[in-house]
């Protein structure tokens, strides 16, 4: 499979089962232990309350299921903040992830951002990086004591 047209629509509450079994199978391509999977799935897991706030975006490459979803909020300091960014885990390195980045920063600037905070899976810091974010900081792990998260800002 290579990464075509990316289609993106809004989620619905028909969709909110499917994304978080997606968000864990994602992390779980990582090097997370089954107690840091359930904790990420604790804090970050989507219900019908974010869903209505936030919104949600699906990628699509055909008419079939999703492969990544993305979203965006305004964080406490009212930025922008990239709240998700996940793809299917047998996608992770194929272009896919590229392909959704593009997508996700024409929907940005359609609302008229100019740039987004990301709060990053440590893993995950380099494949933003190559998309052109650059670091601004780091914080505390909510789910591995003594580890940090970086913090990025992408302008577009």
């Amino acid at each position: 499979m290579k990464p075509q047209d990316v289609i993106i629509k809004q989620a619905d509450s028909q969709d909110i089962a499917h994304i978080n079994e997606m968000m864990l199978h994602s992390f779980s391509y990582w090097s997370y232990t089954q107690e840091e999977l359930h904790k990420i799935m604790d804090l970050l897991h989507i219900d019908e309350e974010y869903l209505t706030k936030h919104g949600i975006y699906l990628a699509h490459y055909d008419k079939k299921d999703f492969f990544g979803f993305f979203s965006f909020i305004k964080n406490s300091d009212q930025e922008n903040q990239l709240d998700y960014f996940l793809i299917r885990k047998d996608l992770i390195g194929f272009g896919y992830g590229q392909k959704m980045w593009e997508v996700c920063c024409d929907k940005a600037k359609s609302c008229r951002m100019k740039d987004f905070i990301i709060i990053s899976n440590p893993y995950a810091e380099g494949f933003y990086q190559k998309m052109g974010a650059k670091k601004i900081g780091s914080r505390p792990s909510t789910i591995r004591l003594g580890a940090s998260l970086p913090v990025l800002k992408f302008s577009l």
